[in-house]
């Protein structure tokens, strides 16, 4: 309830508090898991503690493997099979 009152979260039924809920309980034990690792860095519960993994990779404009382009490009081996970076 404090991470409700101290970032002004309101829920419109039931169901999103419930869904935000256990959202927010899988994040806060994924920081718990990472401070016990003992690692050089520590994770923080903050205003996005309740958003989903895909929620907030939207944010940062990752797109679905299936959405987004695929850009290949194929490079001329040249001659003993190396390849000629100069061109």
């Amino acid at each position: 309830m404090s991470f409700i009152n101290l970032y002004g979260r309101s829920f419109g039924t039931k169901e999103e508090y419930n869904f935000r809920l256990n959202v927010f309980l899988e994040n806060l034990k994924k920081i718990d898991d990472h401070n016990n690792l003992n690692s050089t860095s520590t994770a923080e519960v903050n205003h996005f503690s309740d958003w989903t993994d895909e929620e907030f990779n939207r944010l940062l404009g990752h797109k679905d493997d299936d959405t987004r382009e695929k850009n290949f490009i194929t490079l001329d081996e040249g001659q003993n099979g190396g390849i000629d970076w100069r061109n």
